[in-house]
This record gives structure tokens, C-alpha cells and sequence, in this order.
């Protein structure tokens, strides 16, 4: 007990002891049971107090009269000292070997682990870690959202299906209609609709039918909306035409994508969605019918004539029956219809006049391998450098009553505005454009500078087409005082014959005329069909500042000529009787005359007319009426060149003449004077003619 009464004390001490300023003091501590047991040594403790405290050296032993004498207690004991030696701070409790701690270390705290800092550094921060675990969970949150919404865009918003309807078969260069079908069968609406369409090189688009693509190549449509599924209009159909022309049995392949937005998601970034549509196939088959069109000239001058060719031909194994021809004309004024002529090959079928309006021709009939040839002529209006587009479209009759389209096709003329005007026609012909043998013909050029800067060294050329080779250039003569000179029959006009074109200031303007006769028997070529003889003036001009201008004037055709004769011939039965045969006689020129008919009027009994006709194929196209003695013959049409190297119309027929009671044969009139009519097939002039009286016996 002693010995722990005096480690109490020199604990006291110790804790006493702060204002030593001596170096810091060690305790020692020996433990020594005195029932002989092994001496148990326990390190040093190292404290260190306020201020600099003296190092001593404390020794503690048992007490061998307050130990249990036994092993057992003794531990006991011993186990009891070295733990209140260890809760003291200023003590560390070793095993057997003692050990001196360096002074220098109990100056020393003793360093923390990284973790343990750690920790220690974000208790004290509690609210700095609850905000970074708020801020992780609304960055998953919002990550989470933002991949919901992406999921649902396309699983929600994509169920669009858009389908190529094509036809399975197509002729070569035939118009067929092609489908687009587009379905929104999403449960939102869609919005900013477009369809884009892939055209092979073997498709060429022709007319949209509906809704208008917009571009001019017909591959991109735009919708503004379509409703949801079950809500309104979901669905949309564009439909349009286009030609195929590839090789027989080639495939044309279609196929396109609609993209659209999601009207939820009008307004965000990357919400357009796109679905492809599914190609379709068509095989081309072999042309029925095959057509070119050509304008005569590409460049036209504003104001001036453009004519449009078509030529078609059945190239089918078969007749083609029942067609339809239909143009197209440039919108906007662009173009005015002035004429046309519509002629089948290898006959002198000609047709001038449109069957419905100004641009539709019909066609009862082309036979196979035969061509057809439509020419449009009208009056081009524009500013410089507008292209005019023309269309045709020839379409068969189906049993329906309605018109399928066969084949079509497009050209372009140029509408040019040069600095220099011309214009050339035919003096007095404005009215009537038309000429024959024996007229002669003043052609008129005029020109006029339209540019801001003088024109030299100009020259001008006249020419005319003419096929037939009607034109006298033997008789050419210069009118109104202006010389030229002839090279090839093209008149040629510079500064030595017209001072003037030297120098050409800004608006001056002129006019040229030189006058040519048509010779006598520029009809007699019977080997020419009608339409040869034709004349169209042409002029075109050139000086140093500009290349070449040309001029195409309008077409001036041949007058036709129709002739009508009547042959009496009285045999006499009696003096008071007698049979009078006529002869009607119809002749033509070098054009065929359509719807020809001759009437007269007989005031003699009904028991006059002896339906004796000659020839046999006239028999059904003449007649009498008894109730009003007309007698009407109808020959449908007379031949060009009848008469004329051919020959002439004719029919003849009798009436029986009785003579009254102190009256002679001379006096009694067969009939009255009779009329003609007839239709210019070529210039579509009408004919009106009129004849003599018959007579029964000749005076």
C-alpha cells in the first residue's frame, strides 16, 4: 500500500509541478511482486504540460504486505497497476523491454491518417456533403429524363408509314400517274411535312396532279400538317405524272423519306424525324406511239411568230384509233395562238382549223407505221432571255368515255430582245395570207436601233422560204428608192445601197421593200402535196456590235382554186318532148376543197326527175326532192390537182322536159341558177360560187 500511496503522491506532483522550467520529465514505473515473479517493466509515459517541465525518473514497487500471497492475486494486482497506468495520458504501457522514448517526440502530436482527416474535415462540413448529394440526385434525375424523353420520341412519335403506289407497267415515253400515300399514325399530330422523292435516270417528270411539288423536278412536296391518328386528316396522297424512257424491260426504280416534327416537340433543336419509303419497281415495256417536237427556231424576238412541230407515229402493231391531241401553251400571255395545220403522212389530208378551241386536234385514225405532223404557229411575248414551255399530250378513248394518255412531250422556245428590231412581211396580205400564180408579192422589212449607242457597218439580208420554188427572181425589183443586191436569191442591203446603215443612231429606224412575181404555173408540180407551197419571209441583220439578228415573219399560203362547169345536152323525144342530160363539173387546183356541195332548183313536176345517175359511185350523193324540187349533190370533196393534171369531178343525171300547149323546149328552164360551196382545205378560205340557168335546148 505504501508503495501506491507514493505513486499517488508522485502522480500529484506531478500534476503540481507546471511551473518547472526545466526539460520535460519521464516517468518510470517498476512493477515487482514479491512472491517472486517475474519483474514486469512498463515504458515510460510521455506528456508534456504548460510551460517546460522538469524530466524525472519515478519508480513504483508492490507492496509485499498488500499482495495476496499467491500467483494468482498477485497478477491480479499487477494487471490493475498497468491499467491505470495506461488510462493515463501520460503514459504508454510496452510489454517486457523497456524502452526510452526521445524527448523530442513527446514535443510531437501524433499525425492522423488521410481518412481519418478526411472524414474528420467533411463532419465538420456536414452541409457542404448534403448539397453535393442533393446536386449528384438532380443530375440523375435530370439524365434520367432527358433518356426517357429521347426514348420516347422515337418509340412515341415515329409510327409515320408513307407508300410508293407505281404502276407495274410502263410504255416508253408514255405520261403514267404515280402515288405517294403518307400516314401519321402516331397519337400526336405532325407538322412541317416533306416528302422527298429519289428519281432514277430513266423517269422524267411531266405535270403534278395534285398537290404542286415544290421545285420544278417534281421530287419535293411540303405539307404543312397532319392530324393525329383518329383525329381529322391523317393521311395526305400526292399524285403526279411523269415518262419513262429506258430500255424495253429495264426496271425504274422509286423510293424517297418523309421527315417531319412531332408538334410536341415544334420548336426544339434535332426534333425533325425522317422514315424512309420503300422503292417500287415499274418495267418498262416497248412504245406504242413515238413524238418529237421542235421548234422551227429556239430563239425567238419578242413579237414575233414561233411555230411548234410535233410530228407522232403509231409504232404499235395495230391501229390506233380515237385520239386526241392536246397542246399545251405557255401561261402568262407568253403565247397567242394565230394558226395551225394538222397533216397526215403520204395524203392530202390536212387539217387547219382545231376541233376544240385553239389546242386540240382530233384524230379518228393512224394506221401503223404512219406519221402525223401537227404545226402551231402564234405570236411569242416576253421579256429577254424568258423561256416558254409547250406541251403535248396525245391520249387515247377508253371504254369508259374518258382519255388515257398514250405519250407526251415539252420543248422550250427563248424569247430574245435585241438591240436592233426587225420585223418583214407582205405588203396588202395582213388581212388575207395568202397568194397565187401570176400576184406579185412585196416583201417589207423594217428595222429600228432599240439600243442606246450607234449601230455601224449594218447590213441586212431578205429571204424567203419557199419549198415549192413558186418565185420569179428574174422579176425582183427594188422598191421605194433602196438598192441592194441579189446573191442566191438572199437580197443583201449595206451602206452603198442605203446610206443610212452606215451609221445607225439610237432609234433611227427604216424600211426596206423589194417585190418578186409569182410565176404563172407554180402549181403545176403534181408530185408536191399542198402544203409545199408555202412562203415565209425572213430577215436578219449584223453590224460591228452585234453578231447576228434574225427575223421570222409569218407563213403565207397558196390559194386554192375551186371551178365549177355544167354540161346541158337536150335530146329531143318530140317537139314538144325531149330528155335533158347535165353534167356538173368540179375542179380544183393544187388544194383539196372539203365539204363541197351544189344546189338548183327545178320548178318542173316530180314525174321530171328520171333518177338516172352516172357514175355509179355518185349515185348516193345526189338527189331530188319532189315537194320542193331541189336537187342537191354532194360530193364530200374534190381532189387537189383535179383538173389540173388530174382529173375533174364530175356527175351527170336527166330530167324529162314537156313542153305546154303553143310553148317551144327553148323557152322551158331546167333549173335555176345553182350555187357551190366549198372549204379551202389548206388556207381554210370558203368558197361560194354560182351558176347559169339550164336551158332546154340551147339558144
Amino acid at each position: 500500500m505504501a508503495n501506491k500511496q507514493n505513486l499517488e503522491e508522485n502522480v500529484n506532483l506531478e500534476n503540481q509541478s507546471t511551473n518547472v522550467t526545466t526539460a520535460p520529465k519521464v516517468a518510470r514505473v517498476a512493477v515487482e511482486p514479491q512472491y517472486g515473479g517475474p519483474e514486469m517493466s512498463y515504458n515510460q509515459g510521455q506528456y508534456q504540460g504548460q510551460g517546460n517541465v522538469a524530466q524525472q525518473n519515478w519508480t513504483a514497487k508492490a507492496n509485499t504486505t498488500s499482495i495476496p500471497n499467491d500467483q494468482t492475486a498477485g497478477q491480479n494486482y499487477y494487471n490493475n497497476v498497468a491499467q491505470s497506468v495506461s488510462d493515463n495520458q501520460y503514459f504508454n504501457v510496452q510489454g517486457n523491454q523497456p524502452s526510452l522514448v526521445n524527448s523530442n517526440e513527446l514535443n510531437k502530436p501524433k499525425k492522423a491518417g488521410f481518412f481519418r482527416r478526411f472524414t474528420d474535415y467533411l463532419i465538420v462540413r456536414w452541409w457542404l456533403v448534403l448539397l453535393l448529394v442533393i446536386a449528384i440526385a438532380l443530375s440523375s434525375l435530370g439524365f434520367y429524363a432527358f433518356q426517357l424523353s429521347q426514348n420516347s420520341t422515337k418509340e412515341t412519335f415515329s409510327d409515320v408509314k408513307a407508300f410508293i403506289e407505281a404502276p407495274t407497267t410502263a410504255s416508253s415515253g408514255s405520261p403514267v400517274r404515280w402515288k405517294v400515300r403518307v400516314v401519321n399514325q402516331n397519337n400526336v399530330s405532325i407538322q412541317q411535312v416533306e416528302v422527298k422523292l429519289n428519281f432514277d435516270r430513266t423517269f422524267r417528270y411531266t405535270k403534278a396532279i395534285n398537290p404542286d411539288p415544290a421545285d420544278t423536278s417534281g421530287n419535293l412536296y411540303k405539307l404543312a400538317s397532319l392530324s393525329a391518328q383518329a383525329e381529322g386528316t391523317n393521311e395526305a396522297i400526292i399524285q403526279f405524272e411523269g415518262t419513262l424512257s429506258g430500255n424495253i424491260d429495264e426496271e425504274a426504280v422509286m423510293s424517297g423519306e418523309v421527315t417531319y416534327v412531332p408538334t410536341p416537340l415544334a420548336g426544339r433543336e434535332n426534333s425533325r424525324i425522317g422514315v424512309p419509303i420503300e422503292a417500287e419497281r415499274t418495267r418498262i415495256t416497248s412504245p406504242q406511239i413515238g413524238v418529237t417536237m421542235t421548234p422551227t427556231q429556239r430563239d425567238v424576238q419578242n413579237g414575233s411568230e414561233a411555230e411548234i412541230a410535233v410530228v407522232f407515229e403509231n409504232l404499235s402493231e395495230k391501229e390506233l384509233k380515237d385520239l386526241r391531241v392536246r397542246m399545251t401553251y405557255p401561261d402568262r400571255g407568253g403565247f397567242t395562238y394565230s394558226s395551225s395545220e394538222l397533216i397526215l403522212d403520204n395524203t392530202t389530208d390536212v387539217k387547219t382549223v382545231p376541233d376544240d378551241g385553239n389546242n386540240v386536234w382530233f384524230i379518228s385514225s393512224l394506221p401503223r407505221l404512219r406519221t402525223q405532223t401537227l404545226k402551231v404557229k402564234g405570236i411569242v411575248q416576253g421579256a429577254d432571255g424568258v423561256k416558254l414551255n409547250f406541251l403535248v399530250e396525245i391520249d387515247t378513248l377508253g371504254s369508259d368515255g374518258t382519255y388515257q394518255s398514250l405519250r407526251s412531250t415539252t420543248t422550250d422556245v427563248v424569247v430574245t430582245s435585241q438591240p436592233l428590231v426587225l420585223t418583214t412581211e407582205v405588203e396588202g396580205r395582213t388581212a388575207s395570207k395568202t397568194y397565187q400564180p401570176g400576184d406579185t408579192l412585196t416583201f417589207v422589212i423594217n428595222y429600228q436601233n432599240k439600243s442606246n449607242r450607234p449601230l455601224t457597218s449594218l447590213e441586212i439580208l431578205g429571204f424567203v422560204d419557199d419549198e415549192a420554188n413558186v418565185l420569179d427572181y428574174k422579176t425582183l425589183a427594188y422598191v421605194g428608192g433602196t438598192n441592194g443586191d441579189l446573191n442566191n436569191n438572199v437580197v443583201q442591203w449595206t451602206a452603198r445601197g442605203v446610206p443610212q446603215l452606215e451609221t445607225l443612231p439610237p432609234q433611227a429606224r427604216g424600211t426596206l421593200k423589194y417585190s418578186i412575181r409569182v410565176k404563172p404555173d407554180a402549181f403545176a408540180n403534181l408530185s408536191l402535196p399542198q402544203t409545199a407551197y408555202t412562203l415565209r419571209p425572213r430577215a436578219e441583220a449584223r453590224s460591228r456590235e452585234i453578231k447576228s439578228i434574225q427575223f421570222s415573219g409569218e407563213e403565207y399560203k397558196a390559194l386554192g382554186e375551186l371551178s365549177f362547169a355544167q354540161d346541158p345536152i337536150t335530146k329531143e323525144i318530140s317537139k314538144t318532148k325531149a330528155n335533158v342530160e347535165v353534167t356538173w363539173i368540179l375542179k380544183s387546183r393544187q388544194t383539196k376543197i372539203n365539204d363541197v356541195k351544189v344546189e338548183a332548183i327545178t320548178t318542173l313536176p316530180p314525174s321530171s326527175w328520171k333518177n338516172i345517175i352516172v357514175p355509179d359511185d355518185q349515185k348516193n350523193k345526189i338527189s331530188y326532192n319532189p315537194v320542193n324540187g331541189k336537187i342537191e349533190w354532194v360530193p364530200g370533196f374534190v381532189e387537189q390537182y383535179s383538173g389540173n393534171g388530174k382529173d375533174p369531178l364530175k356527175v351527170t343525171f336527166t330530167i324529162e322536159v314537156n313542153a305546154q300547149e303553143n310553148q317551144s323546149l327553148k323557152s322551158i328552164s331546167v333549173f335555176d341558177s345553182p350555187t357551190i360551196v366549198g372549204v379551202d382545205d389548206f388556207t381554210g378560205e370558203r368558197y361560194e360560187l354560182s351558176g347559169d340557168v339550164v336551158k332546154a335546148q340551147k339558144n
